[in-house]
């Protein structure tokens, strides 16, 4: 696996948690599973 292409989904993933936690305040034990 490309190391960008993983860095690309990490980044994706991080974003996109920390944007719908603004969204929606859940558990800080979401976060970990909605990333995989």
């Amino acid at each position: 696996m490309e190391k960008g292409l993983l860095e690309r989904v990490v980044l994706f993933c991080y974003h996109f948690v920390s944007f719908f936690e603004h969204k929606k305040n859940s558990h800080p034990r979401e976060k970990k599973f909605s990333c995989g």
